[in-house]
């Protein structure tokens, strides 16, 4: 067996794997701090265009193939395409030396389809979560649960909880605490199960877990209208006078808790409300106007967070 044979068992199946979850979280937008080892010491950012990384991602899926970094990959890839009697992996050589070359005949849906097929006939094992030869990151790297790359939103109705979710370009679907569900099903917002304090989310290889996290989660905020002095719950108010009043967000929650710094968003504008200690008196929030016919709740954004306070349906 050559330097450059490769050894086919779990191992190089779980860096498959590991590495095509990290090429789709890449082409996705999800790894920007991602540095690949090149020849000669130097270090490159990993893509998939010419002069745009592609160089770099080849020496990636070299270093996986072959276990380890390798001084000459391109010559180590050509090697090994040579020697490889497995027609997955030898494919997945001759895409490594397309890659290192920057050939304009490579094909990143041919990349991602021979990573998949190698991987299934390898034996079967290993981690997923497999560490990538070659691969260093500039800063710390994000931990599996995290919110990166996905725009977590929560909406309360009736006691149930509504989760949105603004998927990364181009991922079609995810499966939200074992439940698959559409990017168009998740932007228009799903009903969760139970009262979680953290979602489980899976999409294209990679995961993560968004904490709720929810600084109003022991609060009550009704969306309503003070008239004459009077606060009153907006399905109460005609919708036909809604334009004519002003919208206020009614606060209660347990003396000494802290009402959070807000911005108010409705399809009419916007108003800021400054962070307050809350007493045994309701607190409200003043909002901008809302719109009977295009305003379905009133948004309160926050750092990292947001939360949706819906408005009675006509």
């Amino acid at each position: 067996m050559t330097e450059e044979a490769l050894t086919r068992d779990a191992r190089l199946a779980a860096r498959l794997t590991a590495l095509r979850q990290f090429f789709v979280r890449l082409d996705a937008g999800l790894e920007t701090d991602a540095l690949a080892r090149l020849p000669g010491g130097e270090t490159g950012a990993p893509g998939f265009g010419r002069g745009e990384g592609l160089r770099a991602s080849g020496a990636l899926l070299a270093c996986t193939l072959l276990g380890r970094e390798e001084e000459r990959p391109l010559e180590a890839m050509e090697a090994a395409a040579a020697a490889e009697t497995d027609r997955h992996l030898r494919r997945l050589c001759e895409l490594s030396t397309e890659m290192l070359r920057e050939d304009d005949g490579f094909s990143q849906a041919a990349l991602y389809a021979s990573m998949r097929t190698a991987a299934v006939f390898l034996p079967e094992g290993g981690d997923a979560e497999a560490d990538l030869p070659g691969l260093i990151r500039k800063g710390a790297e994000p931990k599996a649960e995290t919110e990166a790359g996905v725009n977590a939103r929560w909406a309360w109705a009736d006691g149930g909880v509504l989760f949105y979710l603004d998927l990364p370009p181009g991922v079609e679907e995810a499966r939200v605490q074992g439940e698959t569900f559409s990017a168009e099903a998740l932007g228009a917002g799903v009903c969760l199960k139970g009262d979680a304090d953290a979602v489980e989310v899976e999409w294209a290889g990679a995961r993560s877990v968004i904490r709720r996290d929810d600084p109003f989660r022991d609060l009550e905020l009704v969306p309503g209208f003070r008239v004459m002095g009077r606060f009153l719950c907006a399905q109460l108010v005609p919708r036909r006078l809604w334009p004519s009043l002003t919208p206020w967000i009614r606060a209660r929650g347990k003396a000494g808790a802290t009402l959070p710094a807000a911005t108010l968003v409705t399809s009419r504008g916007q108003t800021k409300e400054p962070e307050r200690t809350l007493t045994e008196a309701p607190a409200y929030l003043r909002c901008p106007p809302v719109d009977p016919g295009r305003d379905a709740w009133i948004e309160l954004r926050f750092p990292r967070q947001k939360w949706f306070a819906a408005l009675p349906e006509a």
